[in-house]
């Protein structure tokens, strides 16, 4: 089973990020773009795990101990550059909450034995992959915020060839 640890975006948030995705597609001469309902910030990405061990990774995230924080959902975007096309998303604030919950979630799965990206945790929302835009553009998203109070543990399968991310445990901050 797949797995990735994620916070959960409210649906006007999705809709903000939405329209920029629309705006991209608009430029793009290609690119894989996010659906709606695939939208969220994703704190871990824990990968490829066999089903006994599903138990385990929610009981490290029962472990994690954070109060409740803002998430903002700032006015631009931004792009990873990778060949074959770049990763575009949208740039968030949580301030030191934000990255105290991420280093806490990775602290917790690494603790019970599963294998976590080290490079710095990033925050933000992933618009699109794989996408080649011909030149520079420069699209706005309407600011929106959101309180953070909780985070989920979610599963990424194929259903009837269609990407759908599950939230399986919730964990209240």
């Amino acid at each position: 089973m797949r797995l990735f640890v994620a916070i959960a975006l409210p649906a006007d948030m999705k809709k903000s990020l939405m329209r920029a995705i629309s705006d991209l597609r608009c430029v793009a001469t290609q690119g894989n773009f996010t659906k709606e309902e695939n939208l969220h910030l994703t704190l871990a990405f824990i990968g490829e795990v066999p089903t006994p061990r599903v138990t385990d990774a929610k009981r490290a995230l029962d472990k994690v101990s954070a109060t409740p924080f803002t998430l903002t959902l700032e006015g631009s975007i931004g792009r990873f550059v990778r060949s074959g096309g770049d990763i575009y998303y949208a740039n968030v604030e949580g301030g030191d909450a934000l990255h105290s919950l991420a280093g806490a979630v990775k602290r917790e799965l690494t603790a019970a034995g599963f294998a976590i990206e080290e490079r710095a945790f990033r925050p933000h929302i992933t618009l699109g992959r794989e996408v080649n835009v011909p030149s520079p553009v420069s699209i706005s998203i309407v600011p929106a915020s959101m309180t953070v109070t909780y985070f989920g543990l979610y599963k990424s399968e194929r259903i009837a060839g269609k990407l759908t991310y599950t939230e399986i445990h919730r964990i209240e901050l």
